[in-house]
């Protein structure tokens, strides 16, 4: 640095020319080393500056040139453009007016390059506070400005006419606000970000009005518009059109209530005509257009698919008068295919045209009958199947309803008939094939054979021969399909007279037949040996006779109607032996039989069964006692089993069927129905285990309904399957708690409600016993919850109500919270984002209850990770915003935090403190970089001040703490040992004006043991009190002369001993620099004075002897000897 100017007292005064180390130079004005008054100076990075300049810095009046050619006329103060002033910018921008620490603060006037004027406040360079605003598009704003953004109260002209008025924020309509358009439109509502958004009214220019919500300038959400043309429409709008759900009330009175989708009915709705029809169902495009139900004024109700206004597609009519018609439609009319249900109950399903049955159909008559076929015009016509009543089936050629032509016509009773049809008779050449199987091929008449025909039967009977009224009679041969063949005699289908029968399988016969039958006397013998010798009816064995079995058994007795009915004895080859009555083959009535394998019984017998009262001894010991049916125990018995249980009761098929009593070997007694030995029916059920069942079974198993006691005083009341709790019902558990709902195999499977001990209520859907599906959970606690459950978990989609008022919506799993979710707390926080096992965790918004707004990533209910915190107004950290790392809800690792007061830091934090590297920038511009630790500058960092003071070292909350290094903005430099901030320890300072001081510091003070170089060349070497020489030193001054002794308050002070350049010597007291007191003076001359001093001068009593021997001794006053 070189100064080329005017020195007073060591110091720059006056006029000067000062070139700094960066290459910038001030011509001009200086007082005290400092520029003052006019000055001009060029600094290196091009700027210029001409001005006043006060204690070295721009004040006054001056102009600033800056380096990219921007021009400021105007006021200053401590270097910043300050009071009024005047800026041209580069860009063609003017502005006039305020300005405060450099920036435009205060009132002004901003024109911009492109034509556009703002007149009114600002702040920080920004347009701030009330304003007006001539833009270049022809626009006007006249209102508030906060930081350069129309934010507040103002009203806006649009170039085009458009008139807003109302709230603002950035720039934007943003809040309340009326708009006037200069179509003749007007707006009243709310306004976000430039666009009606929220609710609002909105008057078209036709006056058609609607008031409600919107959503970036459309109608959007709830709403309601009255139509000047008498119309209106209240419900949902997205995006400037009607579409969700809706009222419209036409002109004419008709009122649709529905869905709706850009501005036309579309959806699911619902319209009453003024003219009393009524229909709900499905538009499209403002038609009736898919599935609906129509209700016509007379009661008519189509219920189906539409298409353009008409019943068109599927459909279902219910005709007032009772019919019905389930088809297609085509414009209304019944076209296509379709089932008509008249109201008489007949059913036609097929194909319609213009509402006539016409092509193919099927119509089942309320009668019974059936018809499936051709339709011409309403009729059968053409081919068709006709299904009578009693099950008779036609197939064939129709006429004006009637079978006509060449048809086949299949019997209920198994007959088939091919061949002609008359007006609806059999008549002509046909083939006739019979249920039996007969196949008859010749003459018919009336439905009648008649003539020559031949019948084949399907099983193989053939018979050829003469055909009376549908009856074989006459003669013929009849060859049966076993090869059975017969030659005699026929009368009425019927073998009568004499024949012969011979059998394909070996039997034989030969004598009398009547009416078909063997009647007479004849002998039978059987194919497989048997014999039979006697008396017969209707070809049966009937009468006395003998019958000798190939088997080796043997029958003697009474026969009626080929059985042995009567008294007999059979004989069994096995050796089992019956005795007693005989009915139809069988033993009947009282008999005895003793088994072959040891079992006996005695009774009653029916049709060769065990029927009616007996005694069965089993094999095993068992033993019953009762009513038997077909060889099975069968009504009221007692059956004492082999294993200990008894049985008294109903039995059906052998089988415990009926009321009964069953006691089991372990003590079990079981009093109820039964079923196929099960108990079955209504019973009751006390288990060995003390657990008691009144109820219904079925198949052994409890099903139906019942009450179960459990052995724990549990029980259960509703309906059971397979022994397990199936269905509906309501169990109260021993331990207090209460389920009423559905089961499925014994657990809480379905809708259900269960009521805890402890006061707790879920209702909803189970499985498996466990809460699983949709439910609603009300807690002991005071806590809600409603949504899904898995497992017993709240798994799924739900909503969680705390008892302190805190609630969450949104996903869970296994009863915690997971996945996607909003919480809103009772105090007002709100928060949306991802939760991981009960806890905030993933990405995330949360909004303070305070206002502050935090939007980031959590962990278990914390912030972690990356994040942004703004501080709420209500909070001591109002405005403040954080941008960085989160660990644990704290500030930890990297991030950016803005304070309101416009502190900026970024670096590293830990536990919310700034801990680590870190860069702070002040509001006051200041700047430290370095190490943090608790918040607090600690460690070693660089601070540089806004008046380009620069401290590097190592600091200690917040103060320059241990070694550092600063450079004060006036030249000054110190280096050494700092303590809280304060210079303290051993030190090196060296100042701006040259001066140099090595030695001890105590709270920015020179203070104990020091050196210092003076400017002047002084130099002083010894104690220092709180900056100033004291105490005992050594002062050396630029001439050579040297003090050493006491100082005080940076004089000499006290006892000292002074060697002058010059040769002097003084020796004594000295008082504030001055020799004063007792003391001893040696001059260069040699002359030598001792005694008292004042003000460096002799003064008091005193001896002077003088070099040349001359002694003066007496008093002195002011360097004068008085005697």
């Amino acid at each position: 640095m070189i100064f080329i100017g005017m020195w007073v007292e060591g110091k720059r005064t006056g006029y000067g020319v000062y070139n700094f180390a960066d290459g910038s130079q001030y011509e001009g004005q200086f007082k005290d080393n400092n520029r003052h008054g006019k000055g001009k100076i060029d600094f290196a990075s091009g700027a210029k500056y001409s001005g006043d300049y006060i204690d070295d810095n721009m004040a006054g009046q001056g102009v600033y040139i800056f380096p990219n050619g921007d021009r400021y006329v105007g006021q200053w103060e401590n270097n910043n453009m300050h009071g009024k002033g005047k800026m041209d910018f580069a860009s063609g921008d003017k502005y006039s007016g305020d300005y405060i620490d450099d920036n435009r603060t205060g009132q002004g006037v901003f024109i911009y390059a492109d034509g556009g004027r703002y007149e009114g406040h600002f702040r920080n360079n920004k347009r701030h506070g009330k304003c007006e605003i001539d833009f270049a598009s022809g626009s006007k704003y006249s209102g508030d400005y906060i930081d350069d953004n129309r934010t507040g109260q103002g009203v806006y002209i649009f170039a085009n006419g458009d008139r807003y008025e109302g709230q603002y924020k950035n720039n934007q309509c943003h809040g309340k606000g009326k708009m006037d358009f200069a179509s003749g439109s007007k707006y009243i509502g709310d306004y976000i970000y430039d666009k009606r958004t929220g609710e609002g009214v909105f008057i078209y220019a036709n006056d058609d009005r609607y008031e409600g919500q919107f959503k970036n300038n459309k109608m959007h959400g709830k709403g309601k518009i009255d139509y000047v043309s008498g119309g209106k429409y209240t419900g949902d709008y997205i995006d400037d059109n009607m579409a969700g759900q809706g009222v419209f009330i036409y002109a004419n009175g008709d009122r649709y209530e529905g869905q709706f989708k850009d501005n036309k009915r579309h959806g699911k709705g619902t319209i009453d005509y003024v003219s009393g029809g009524k229909y709900t169902g499905d538009y499209i495009d403002d038609n009736m257009a898919g599935q609906g139900v129509y209700i016509f004024p007379n009661g008519d109700r189509y219920e189906g698919q539409w298409e353009n206004n008409n019943m068109h597609g599927k459909g279902e009519m219910d005709s007032a008068s009772g019919g019905k018609y389930i088809g297609d439609y085509i414009d209304d009319k019944k076209t296509g295919e379709g089932v008509f249900i008249y109201a008489n109950g007949d059913r036609y399903e097929g194909q319609f045209k213009d509402n006539k049955r016409h092509g193919k159909g099927e119509i089942d008559y309320a009668s019974g009958a059936k018809y499936s076929g051709d339709y011409i015009d309403d009729n059968m016509a053409g081919q068709g199947v006709y299904i009578f009543p009693n099950g008779d089936r036609y197939e064939g050629q129709w006429e004006n309803n009637n079978m006509h032509g060449k048809g086949k016509m299949d019997f209920a009773s198994g007959d088939k008939y091919s061949g002609d049809y008359i007006d609806d008779n059999i008549t002509g050449e046909g083939i006739f094939i019979y249920a039996n199987g007969n196949r008859y091929e010749g003459q018919l008449r009336d439905k009648k054979r008649h003539g020559k025909g031949k019948i084949v039967c399907i099983n193989a009977h053939k018979y050829l021969g003469d055909w009376i009224d549908d009856n074989r009679t006459g003669e013929g041969v009849f060859i049966y399909a076993t090869g059975d063949r017969y030659e005699g005699q026929f009368k009425g289908n019927s073998m009568h007279g004499k024949g012969k029968l011979d059998f394909v399988d070996g039997d034989k016969y030969s004598g009398d037949l009547i009416n078909d039958k063997i009647t007479g006397q004849g002998i039978f013998i059987y194919a497989n040996g048997d014999r039979y010798e006697g008396q017969f009816k209707d070809n049966k064995m009937h009468g006395k006779g003998k019958i000798d079995y190939a088997n080796g058994n043997k029958y003697s007795g009474d026969w009626v109607d080929d059985k042995s009915t009567g008294e007999g004895v059979l004989i069994y080859a096995d050796g089992g032996r019956y005795e007693g009555q005989f009915k139809d083959n069988n033993m009947h009535g009282k008999g005895k039989m003793d088994f072959s394998n040891g079992t006996k019984y005695t009774g009653d017998y029916i049709k060769g069964n065990r029927t009616g009262d007996g005694v069965y001894i089993f094999a095993d010991g068992g033993r019953y006692e009762g009513q038997f049916e077909d060889n099975n125990r069968h009504g009221k018995g007692k059956m004492d089993f082999a294993n200990g249980s008894k049985y008294t009761g109903d039995y059906i098929d052998d089988n415990r069927t009926g009321d009964g009593v069953l006691i089991y070997a372990d003590g079990g007694r079981y009093e109820g129905q039964f079923k196929d030995n099960n108990r079955h029916g209504k019973g009751k059920m006390d288990f060995a285990n003390g657990s008691k069942y009144t109820g219904d079974y079925i198949d052994d198993n409890r099903t139906g309904d019942g009450v179960y006691i459990f052995a724990d005083g549990g029980r259960y009341e509703g309906q059971f399957k397979d022994n397990n709790r199936h269905g509906k019902g309501k169990t109260d558990f021993a331990g207090g708690e209460k389920y009423t709902g559905d089961y499925i195999d014994d657990n809480r499977t379905g809708d259900g409600v269960l009521i805890y001990a402890d006061g707790g209520r879920y209702e909803g859907q189970f499985k498996d016993n466990n809460r699983h599906g949709k439910g609603k959970m009300d807690f002991a606690n005071g806590t809600k919850y409603s949504g899904d459950w898995i497992d017993d978990n709240r798994t799924g989609e739900g909503v969680f109500v705390y008892a302190d008022g805190d609630r969450y919506e949104g996903q869970f799993k296994d009863n915690k919270m997971h996945g996607k979710g909003k919480i809103d707390s009772a105090d007002g926080a709100k928060y949306t984002g991802d939760c991981i096992n009960d806890k905030k965790t993933g990405q995330c918004v949360l909004i303070y209850a305070d206002g502050g707004r935090y939007e980031g990533q959590f962990k278990d209910d914390n912030r972690h990770g990356k994040g942004k915190t703004i501080w709420g107004q209500k909070t001591e950290c109002a405005g403040d915003i954080y941008e960085g790392d989160y660990i644990d809800g704290n500030r930890t690792g990297q991030g950016v935090y803005i304070y309101a007061d416009g502190d900026r830091y970024e670096g590293q934090w830990e536990n919310n403190n700034m801990h680590g590297k870190g860069k702070m920038d002040f509001a006051s511009g200041n700047n430290y970089s370095g190490d943090w630790i608790g918040g607090n500058r600690t460690g070693e960092g660089v601070l540089i001040y806004t008046d380009g003071g620069r401290y590097e070292g190592q600091f200690k909350d917040n103060n320059g703490h241990g070694k550092g290094k600063m450079d004060f903005s006036n030249g000054t430099k110190y280096s050494g040992d700092w303590i809280d901030g304060n210079r303290t320890g051993e030190g090196v300072l060296i100042y701006a004006e040259s001066g140099r001081y090595e030695g001890q510091f105590k709270d920015n003070n020179r203070h104990g043991k020091g050196k210092i170089d003076f400017p002047s060349g002084d130099k002083y070497t010894g104690d220092f009190i709180d900056d100033k020489m004291a105490g005992h030193g050594v002062y050396i001054f630029a001439d050579g002369s040297r003090y050493e002794g006491e100082f005080k308050d940076n004089n000499m002070h006290g006892k000292g001993e002074i060697d002058y350049a010059n040769g002097g010597k003084y020796t004594g007291d000295y008082i504030d620099d001055n020799r004063t007191g007792e003391g001893v003076l040696i001059y260069a001359d040699s002359g030598r004075y001792e005694g008292q001093f004042k003000d460096n001068k002799t003064d008091g009593r005193g001896k002077m002897i003088y070099a040349n021997g001359v002694v003066k001794q007496g008093m002195w006053s002011n360097d004068n000897f008085i005697g």
